[in-house]
């Protein structure tokens, strides 16, 4: 049996890591989403560990080119099901596909309906009804199965496909735990000399590129702080090339990685899913 995961990013990346199946053929296949791609794919290379091959692609049109065809129990795992990505998939979804939770998309409502047009929206509505369009993650009729941190959180939102709701092999943090090694030396964590025993607070910039985002780093105050640690978006990230290991990591395992270091952490940001996945007495959360 053969299992294709599909990453654009690495938060994605880190989630797919959690479904690889020990004894099965695990195929990754990295579109480059994001800045240092070719960095993080390279990296991945010199790590002999779940992985039967990795590919990288320029885009989702160029998966049809790695997966050429597919045996009845084979695989394709995605972040998303909305119609323009199973569109792009064509035939590649005969199997059926395999959503993964990527971020708190998966708990919302009509992702794909942000038009102000009420003739529009009618119409996406009644499509959704009739499953020839998707706007929900996991709603697709060619959906087979929808992994989720949280089932009972998904499974309230959607209520007509709980039939579909899967849960993770291991928890958020479980993942981390099990693979810890991996993801470390993945996100260049052996590379970075993290805090300890300190105040730190980390920003995690937006993907703004019309901002100078160092500015509100350096408006916080050193003296409430023992280490100030810039994060940026990966959007944004060719902009501060000297925050490029930083730019990669995920905020969720640069956070759990500085608390076990027995640090205190302000977490600023503009909008985060990490407050969804993390809760530590030493962590706050801090909304710009």
């Amino acid at each position: 049996m053969t299992n294709y995961f599909i990453a654009t990013k690495p938060f994605q990346f880190f989630n797919c890591v959690n479904l690889a199946v020990p004894g099965d053929e695990n195929i990754l296949i990295i579109i480059p989403n994001f800045a240092y791609a070719k960095d993080f794919y390279n990296e991945i290379l010199t790590k002999n560990y779940i992985w039967s091959k990795v590919y990288y692609i320029k885009n989702k049109s160029e998966i049809r080119n790695v997966i050429t065809s597919l045996n009845p129990k084979d695989r394709v795992y995605v972040d998303n099901d909305l119609h323009n990505q199973v569109f792009k998939l064509g035939p590649l979804s005969k199997n059926g596909l395999y959503v993964y939770e990527e971020g708190l998309d998966i708990y919302r409502i009509n992702i794909t309906n942000v038009t102000k047009s009420k003739t529009k929206n009618f119409i996406i509505k009644l499509l959704n009804i009739l499953s020839l369009y998707n706007s929900n993650m996991g709603g697709h009729r060619k959906t087979k199965g929808l992994y989720t941190y949280n089932l009972d959180k998904y499974n309230a939102v959607h209520k007509n496909l709980k039939h579909k709701t899967l849960r993770f092999p291991n928890s958020f943090i479980g993942n981390y735990i099990r693979h810890k090694d991996y993801f470390d030396d993945i996100f260049y964590l052996s590379k970075l000399d993290l805090p300890k025993e300190s105040r730190v607070a980390i920003y995690a910039t937006d993907n703004n590129r019309e901002v100078d985002h160092l500015t509100f780093l350096n408006s916080l105050s050193k003296d409430n702080y023992d280490s100030l640690i810039f994060k940026p978006h990966p959007n944004v990230a060719d902009l501060y090339p000297d925050s490029h290991y930083l730019s990669t990591i995920i905020s969720e395992i640069l956070i759990l990685a500085i608390l076990e270091n027995g640090c205190t952490i302000d977490f600023y940001h503009h909008g985060t899913s990490s407050e969804f996945y993390l809760n530590h007495k030493r962590l706050k959360f801090i909304k710009i």
